[in-house]
Parts: structure tokens; sequence; C-alpha cells
């Protein structure tokens, strides 16, 4: 996680060996747990892609602009 005075970016990024098309892999992350926000990381986004045959590439990012989360400082 990065910030700066109240603003975040947070994220993180892995590969998958897997039979599984992209686009499922996708809409599996988007339904997540994880995925869920509080009042503060409320815009979240899910990336994923064919990277080989049997890789998918995952990007899960987030971007908070709320005023005093210590967690961004």
């Amino acid at each position: 996680m990065t910030g700066d005075s109240g603003d975040c970016w947070a994220g993180f990024a892995f590969r998958l060996r897997t039979d599984r098309p992209a686009e499922e892999i996708q809409r599996y992350y988007e339904a997540a747990p994880f995925m869920r926000t509080d009042e503060h990381f409320s815009e979240l986004s899910v990336s994923a892609w064919q990277v080989s045959s049997d890789q998918v590439s995952v990007d899960v990012g987030t971007t908070s602009s709320g005023a005093w989360d210590l967690r961004c400082w």
C-alpha cells in the first residue's frame, strides 16, 4: 500500500497455472469475499488475462481518497 496525505493505492498481482479461461478467473475474484469494501476502500478492480495456454495473470487494485485514514499516511 502506498499513499500520500490520505490518498491510497493498494494492489497485488499473481499468475495462476490453470486450464480455466481468464474471464472465468476474473469473475471468480470479483465475487471473492476480500473484494468487499469498507468506508475507505470502495473502488476495487480486478483484471485477468491469458498469458499462455495454461497461465492467467491476475491484478487486483484499489484506490481510496478518504481523508484521515491513517493506513495511507
